[in-house]
């Protein structure tokens, strides 16, 4: 909580990198006082100048009140006061626990609206479940923006221990990258991958299932994800590749 390091460990492996890039996607709260200290040496890391061209850091947190939609959060249903806060939110920056190496301003607006037409259809209300969703569809466009930008040969989600926030995080992130990938049924290898990623942190490190909130929230923004592409393809894949035009799977399946 006071004292910490970046252990020496990690430190040889960026070194070890070379000219390549790594992206790490922080999951930490960076407004709690138990995982402040360790977002801001994550960061004070990627800004250093022997480590600044290879590491590079982006904090998503995923234990506030906005990310669980709760306190003031939890009756905004209106959709336009929720759009409004999610770009507040994270324009924020680390005072509302997002940390990023350069300013999404140009960006947040576009995407925020994006995913509200072509996920959401742009309903007046949008009710919690469906701003869960929205939140977790959110960040993994995040993610796909960043990585468009920085363009790193290695990205990795990690939490405190990477078990459960990260866990949830990386096979989110496999399975919505999968679905716009391709509208091929996934098959047994694909759902192994995923199911892998999803629990064995969790069995392997802690001898237990990953945080059943953790599994919930993925699986429902999955759900989400998926029943949209089943009905609006096309129109979605078109409007992803308007706003990510460097991004190579996402046009693939536009006639």
């Amino acid at each position: 909580i006071d004292r910490g390091e970046v252990t020496g460990e990690f430190k040889g492996y960026l070194r070890s990198l070379d000219e390549k890039k790594h992206l790490y996607i922080n999951l930490q709260d960076r407004t709690s006082w138990r995982e402040n200290l360790r977002c801001t040496l994550l960061e004070d890391l990627s800004k250093t100048g022997e480590f600044s061209p290879n590491f590079h850091l982006v904090t998503l947190p995923k234990d506030t009140d906005f990310y669980h939609q709760l306190k003031h959060f939890s009756e905004v249903n209106d959709s336009h006061q929720f759009l409004t806060s999610c770009v507040e939110q994270i324009l924020g920056g680390t005072e509302n626990g997002f940390y990023f190496p350069h300013s999404p301003k140009k960006w947040i607006e576009p995407l925020v609206q994006l995913i509200f037409t072509q996920f959401f259809e742009s309903p007046a209300q949008l009710d919690r479940k469906q701003r869960l969703d929205f939140i977790e569809i959110l960040y993994f466009f995040i993610t796909l923006m960043v990585i468009e930008m920085e363009k790193p040969d290695v990205l990795n989600f990690s939490c405190k221990d990477g078990i459960d926030a990260g866990a949830g995080a990386s096979a989110a992130f496999y399975g919505f990258t999968r679905m716009l990938s391709t509208k091929s049924p996934w098959t047994a290898s694909d759902r192994d991958a995923f199911i892998y990623s999803l629990i064995l942190p969790a069995l392997f490190v802690r001898h237990r299932l990953i945080d059943h909130q953790r599994i919930q929230r993925t699986l429902s923004a999955l759900e989400h994800f998926e029943l949209v592409l089943k009905v609006r393809r096309t129109p979605v894949l078109k409007a992803c590749a308007d706003l990510l035009p460097d991004v190579s799977f996402k046009i693939s399946e536009v006639a």
